[in-house]
């Protein structure tokens, strides 16, 4: 096709970067609102604007998450391309450090930014029950989606490389089996839990 390896790389470079930084913005952009939505909040008195004060503080909040970790996924993604991502690394840890600011306060619990998975089932329960359930479903259908459709469908693109580049991309795909396995394996643990 004419086009050259560092072509693509510089593409994917500007892409990770600029992506990147449109993610930072919406990670501060997003807390923000959530802060004065929830300052709203606690200064209401009617019960209808309450209501939308309250839902707007969590969405918000949730914005805020998906575009810290998009920021933070773009970041390690570039950083085999360029040094660059590790600004955008930098800059997504400073978002990501104001939105765990922000989400303890609404939260009433202290997430760090390494949190590990027993802290994260402790911050699950500063959910209300309609939340717990949505994150619960949501996160079923997650594991569903990435077990059942896109790991295989990832086997099928790796078999259509290993064939037109006439090498087999063994690295991925034993990357891919091992997450595929994980996935599997992983759910052993909600079944031992709860069939005791």
């Amino acid at each position: 096709l004419g086009i050259t390896q560092s072509q693509v790389v510089v593409a994917l470079k500007s892409f990770f970067l600029g992506l990147g930084m449109l993610t930072v913005i919406l990670t501060f952009y997003f807390t923000r609102k959530s802060h004065q939505a929830y300052q709203s909040y606690q200064r209401e008195e009617e019960d209808e604007e309450n209501e939308q004060d309250y839902l707007a503080t969590y969405r918000f909040l949730d914005y805020a998450s998906v575009a810290w970790n998009v920021c933070l996924l773009l970041g390690l993604g570039g950083l085999g391309l360029s040094a660059t991502s590790l600004l955008l690394i930098v800059l997504g840890i400073w978002a990501g450090a104001y939105c765990l600011k922000i989400t303890s306060k609404i939260r009433n619990y202290k997430l760090s930014i390494t949190a590990t998975p027993k802290e994260v089932l402790d911050y699950l329960d500063t959910y209300d029950e309609g939340e717990k359930q949505a994150e619960m479903e949501e996160a079923y259908l997650i594991l569903f989606k990435v077990n059942q459709l896109l790991i295989p469908g990832i086997y099928v693109v790796l078999v259509v490389l290993s064939v037109v580049l006439g090498q087999v991309q063994l690295v991925a795909l034993l990357v891919a089996v091992v997450i595929h396995l994980y996935t599997n394996v992983a759910q052993l643990r909600k079944t031992k839990r709860y069939f005791k």
